[in-house]
C-alpha cells in the first residue's frame, strides 16, 4: 500500500518525537490505520529523504504487508519459560505437601513397661477366601490388649484384583473395590482402634485398587495420626529409654524357596543392621534370630488372613493357610527382645512381664528370682 507524500509529511510533523504532540497509535487512530502501518511508512519516508538529500516527489512504498491480521493471537515473548517453570515448581511444592509418604519415621512410646509390637498384614478384606471372622477376632484381642501392644500394618488391607488381574477378582471378590476401600477405612481407623497403630505400609494389592483409590492407605495413616511409610522404610521406635530400629517392607527382592530368611538378610544389609526386619507378602509366618557384630537381630514375616487362594497355590505353592501374626516384646530399659511367631503365644508372657516389672525389670532370670519361682512351684 502506498501513501501520499503530503500525508507522510503531516504524520511525521504530528509525532511527539519530531516536534508534534501525538504518539504513533494516536495518529493511526485518527487516520483509521494501524499503528505499525503509520510508523513504518514514516520511517521509510525519512530513510528516503536521507538517501536523496531532499523530499521525494513520489509516493513512498510501505513496508507493511498487503494483508494485515489486527487480532491475531501471538505467543508469549521469548523468555517466558523461566517464569513458567517457577509456577510449576510452586504447584509441585503444594502437591508434595499433600503426599505424606516418608521412608524414615520415629515413634515414641512413653512407658517404663515392656511393649509388644504385632506385625500384621495381608488382611485381604473383601476376598472370597479371606477369614473375616478371624480378622475381627484379632481386632477385638488387640483392643483388649492395649496399651500393652501396638500394631504395624504390613500392607494388603484389601483384595483389589483389578486391571489385568480383574479376571481373578471376578471369582475372588465378595465386595466391589470401592466397598473394600470404605470397609477397610472404617474398620482400621475408627476411634476404637486408631490408637493401636504405629505405622502403615502399602502392599501390592493396595496399588491394584487403581489410581483413584490406591492412596487410601495414606489416608488411613492420616486418620490415625501415624507415619505412612509407603512400600517400606525405617521406623525408629523409642520405648522408655531405648530406641529400636525396625526395617519394614511389604515385600523385598531376594525371596528364596530354599532360604526363607534371604529377604530379611538383604533388608538387614541394606538398612544397616536394624534390630528387627519385618516383611509380609508371601502369606507364610516366619521368624529367625541372629547375632551379628555384637548385636542381636530378629527377622520375621507375617502370615495372612486369606486362607483359601487358588492363585497363590498355583503361583507360589502355598498349600496350607498360615494366619499367624508375629509379635516382638521390647524391653524399655535395655536393648533386649523376645519374639513369638504367633502373637497369641506371647500374650501371657507379655502380661506377666508387665505385671511383675517393677519387682523384676528384666527379661532374664537371676538366682534370687529363680529361687522364688521354684519356691512358688
Amino acid at each position: 500500500m502506498q501513501y501520499r507524500e503530503e500525508d507522510l509529511r503531516r504524520w511525521r510533523a504530528m509525532h511527539k518525537d519530531r516536534g508534534g504532540s501525538y504518539s504513533w497509535r494516536e495518529i493511526a487512530e485518527m487516520e483509521g490505520l494501524s499503528r505499525d502501518a503509520v510508523k513504518n511508512a514514516v520511517r521509510r519516508y525519512e530513510m528516503a529523504l536521507e538517501e536523496k538529500g531532499a523530499p521525494s516527489e513520489k509516493e513512498v512504498p510501505s513496508s507493511v504487508p498487503d494483508t494485515e491480521f489486527p487480532d491475531r493471537k501471538e505467543r508469549l515473548a521469548p523468555g517466558w519459560g523461566t517464569e513458567f517453570l517457577r509456577k510449576i515448581a510452586a504447584i509441585q511444592r503444594d502437591m508434595k505437601a499433600l503426599d505424606t509418604t516418608q521412608t524414615t519415621a520415629h515413634a515414641v512410646i512413653n512407658t517404663d513397661l515392656p511393649i509388644g509390637i504385632i506385625f500384621a498384614g495381608d488382611f485381604h478384606v473383601g476376598g472370597r477366601g479371606t477369614d473375616h471372622e478371624l480378622l475381627l477376632e484379632d481386632f477385638e484381642m488387640w483392643k483388649a490388649l492395649y496399651p500393652a501392644i501396638r500394631v504395624v500394618g504390613m500392607g494388603d488391607y484389601g483384595e483389589h484384583f483389578s486391571g489385568r488381574m480383574a479376571r481373578i477378582g471376578v471369582n475372588q471378590h465378595v465386595m466391589p473395590l470401592d466397598v473394600q476401600v470404605e470397609t477397610v477405612m472404617d474398620v482400621f481407623t475408627n476411634d476404637e482402634v486408631k490408637h493401636l497403630w504405629l505405622t502403615f505400609l502399602k502392599g501390592n494389592h493396595d496399588g491394584w485398587a487403581g489410581a483413584e483409590l490406591s492412596n487410601y492407605v495414606m489416608r488411613m495413616a492420616e486418620k490415625c495420626g501415624v507415619p505412612f511409610l509407603g512400600l517400606g522404610g525405617d521406623l525408629y521406635v523409642t520405648i522408655g529409654k531405648v530406641t529400636y530400629h525396625l526395617a519394614l517392607w511389604h515385600r523385598y527382592p531376594g525371596a528364596s524357596a530354599l532360604n526363607k530368611g534371604n529377604n530379611q538378610r538383604r533388608v538387614r544389609i541394606d538398612h544397616h543392621t536394624p534390630d528387627v526386619v519385618a516383611l509380609a507378602h508371601l502369606h507364610n509366618a516366619y521368624m529367625e534370630f541372629g547375632h551379628t557384630g555384637g548385636r542381636d537381630h530378629i527377622g520375621l514375616r507375617c502370615g495372612a488372613y486369606k486362607v483359601t487362594d487358588e492363585h497363590a497355590r498355583d503361583v507360589a505353592g502355598n498349600v496350607i493357610a498360615d494366619t499367624r501374626m508375629p509379635m516382638v516384646i521390647f524391653n524399655p530399659r535395655e536393648k533386649d527382645m523376645l519374639y513369638f511367631e504367633d502373637y497369641r503365644k506371647g500374650v501371657e508372657p507379655l502380661l506377666r512381664l508387665r505385671r511383675e516389672w517393677h519387682d523384676h525389670p528384666s527379661f532374664k532370670t537371676d538366682k534370687n528370682r529363680l529361687t522364688a519361682l521354684l519356691g512358688a512351684s
